[in-house]
């Protein structure tokens, strides 16, 4: 199962560089957070004082993690 086409937006819900890893709450549903970690962040260039912005992404399932992963991940 996969979302990849369907493009996402939400808000920054926290991002720690010391970590490596960040929360975006979805925009749709706000009760659904996704995870996205450091090199999205460096490649989308998300720092910890984006908490907030805007962002645009795509889900993919995960099937080891039994839940969806953010990729294409945009401010």
């Amino acid at each position: 199962m996969s979302d990849t086409s369907i493009i996402h937006t939400g808000k920054i819900k926290f991002y720690n560089e010391e970590k490596g890893f960040g929360f975006i709450i979805d925009e749709d549903d706000p009760d659904e957070e996704y995870f996205f970690n450091k090199t999205q962040a460096f490649n989308a260039g998300i720092g910890p004082k984006d908490k907030g912005a805007s962002v645009s992404y795509s889900l993919e399932y995960d099937k080891e993690k039994h839940r969806y992963k953010v990729i294409n991940l945009e401010i």
